[in-house]
């Protein structure tokens, strides 16, 4: 594989009940890139983040991950590898606080001997220690930390996006797939979203991101690719992707605005 190529993924293949989700879609994803997926509803996005992220098999096709096969490997092990992700639909321990939710994401990343946690060894609360202050870090970064102590449920939207992303960024990921975090989000929120994808790609960690807002993908973007019925239409950068006719006319429409943050 490509030396600057993280993540590459080849022909990938999945059918549902005989429709054919996602129909031979090959792209790669290099290290430090910002990469996008867009395309209608239905079109496969999030289908392609499930086979990625092992919750799904393909029935063909390669993933390579750091060159190496993600395919039949399940997503625990996956994650361990250095890929996370977040969800469409926003998945929280509700009942947990903001801190707990990030700490259940560093828990992943460290190994507590049973004999030391039981006893309360110095090893063990170290470690512990270790923990909350990694994930106090991480609550800080999303914006967060005034809120630390409180329950996951009793946060906004926006919020809730925001921990989701601040638990995925404790298993300190390489690759990390973010599942429109723009979605449902204000004005004032977009540019929260924006701020912090550009600050964790500073970090060195790269993304790949599956997104409705035009605001966002065309700000953040490295390069996009488009899906239309599972089948790939397109690949190329913003500037590629607002003037290719056929991404126009399947997608996005003559009204879509391309305004790029300043």
């Amino acid at each position: 594989m490509e030396g600057d190529v993280l993540l590459k993924v080849s022909g990938l293949k999945k059918a549902f009940g005989g429709v054919m989700a996602v129909a031979g879609v090959s792209f790669n994803v290099a290290h430090g890139q910002i990469k996008s997926i867009i395309g209608p509803n239905g079109a496969g996005k999030t289908t392609i983040f499930n086979l990625i992220s092992g919750a799904l098999s393909p029935l063909s096709g390669e993933v390579y991950f750091q060159n190496q096969d993600l395919i039949g490997l399940s997503p625990h092990q996956i994650c361990a590898m250095g890929i996370s992700r977040t969800f469409q639909n926003v998945i929280l321990f509700k009942r947990m606080t903001v801190l707990e939710n990030v700490m259940v994401g560093r828990h992943s990343r460290v190994s507590s001997n049973f004999i030391s946690s039981i006893v309360r060894l110095p090893s063990f609360k170290n470690t512990e220690k270790a923990i909350m202050d990694k994930a106090l870090d991480l609550t800080a970064m999303v914006g967060l930390e005034k809120k630390a102590f409180e329950m996951a449920q009793n946060l906004p939207l926006g919020e809730q996006k925001l921990l989701e992303i601040a638990r995925s960024l404790a298993t300190d990921p390489k690759l990390i797939l973010l599942d429109e975090p723009a979605g449902g989000l204000n004005t004032a929120e977009l540019e929260t979203i924006i701020r912090l994808i550009k600050k964790i790609r500073e970090k060195g960690i790269t993304i790949l991101l599956v997104e409705h807002n035009m605001r966002v993908i065309m700000d953040v973007s490295d390069e996009i690719v488009v899906l239309n019925f599972g089948e790939q239409i397109a690949s190329g950068t913003p500037e590629e992707i607002k003037r290719n006719e056929r991404v126009i006319q399947a997608y996005l429409g003559k009204g879509v605005s391309f305004a790029r943050s300043k």
